[in-house]
């Protein structure tokens, strides 16, 4: 393929115009082109031609894992029949795993481990609220964490001290004590967001590590994530370059108008 013909798209106010692309760039805007030998086109349909949009804030990874949970709030589940049914039909993942998402207080009111227990008690469930501030595990959960003998100022207690299930603001640690998995996979994110027209975003984990600018470095590399990315997150260390080092952040940039390296643009899990 040669190059890409754009037919019948509106541009600026005007109708049936048609665009050549090649390498990336307009070559040709007019009406009634002709398709070049070896040339790939496609139909408009009328439909607007727009710049790439660009989304400044969201976390590729924590969406990508949004995108394998059980919905566990509105819109999908308002009340607690459908939560109920909801986590009865969940899948649990490759460890046994049932990972919940999206939770809001007008659901079923306040979770704790014991809720929790009467809608799904056969296997480790864990629950994020919709703030992203708060997971609240079910007994099997508990047990698998090992959350009575937890020292994390965020283990919510009874007057006991025995573990509600609910853990505050503990990503990293709750994390620590999941069965091990990778970084979840990227393509179902960069395919949603290229239907979007978006074309650039900017990953805003505060907390990356080398493993996920790898992770996401990869799937840039590989097609997976088509669009340019940009990481406020990563680590001062990290490289920003290619040359296959751990977290590389893509090919190497051609220098700025100042004749310094641009800043790095490839692009964190959230827990898994």
């Amino acid at each position: 393929m040669t190059g890409l013909l754009l037919r019948d798209a509106e541009l600026d106010g005007r109708t049936g115009v048609d665009v050549r692309v090649e390498d990336g760039h307009v070559v040709e805007v007019g009406t009634a082109l002709g398709l070049r030998p070896g040339e790939a086109w496609y139909d408009c349909r009328g439909g607007a031609l727009l710049p790439g949009l660009c989304d400044h804030h969201l976390h590729l990874h924590a969406l990508a894992a949004w995108g394998t949970s059980v919905r566990c709030g509105p819109p999908e589940v308002t009340g607690p029949a459908a939560l109920a049914a909801a986590l009865a039909a969940a899948v649990p993942d490759e460890h046994g795993w049932i990972r919940g998402v999206g939770y809001a207080e007008t659901v079923a009111g306040d979770l704790d481990a014991t809720a929790l227990d009467r809608l799904r008690p056969d296997r480790p469930v864990r629950v994020q609220h919709r703030s992203g501030a708060l997971w609240t595990l079910n007994t099997a959960a508990v047990a698998a964490t090992g959350l009575a003998g937890a020292d994390h100022p965020g283990v919510e207690r009874d007057d006991r001290g025995l573990p509600t299930g609910r853990l505050w603001r503990a990503d990293g640690w709750l994390r620590s004590r999941l069965p091990p998995a990778g970084p979840p996979d990227l393509a179902p994110v960069g395919a949603a967001l290229t239907r979007f027209g978006i074309t650039a975003v900017t990953d805003a984990t505060p907390d990356l590590d080398v493993g996920a600018v790898a992770a996401i470095t990869e799937a840039m590399r590989g097609g997976a994530l088509s669009q340019r990315v940009q990481l406020l997150g990563a680590p001062l260390d990290t490289p920003a370059g290619g040359g296959g080092a751990p977290g590389a952040a893509g090919p190497p940039r051609p220098p700025g108008p100042n004749g310094r390296g641009q800043n790095r643009r490839a692009p964190h899990p959230n827990p898994r």
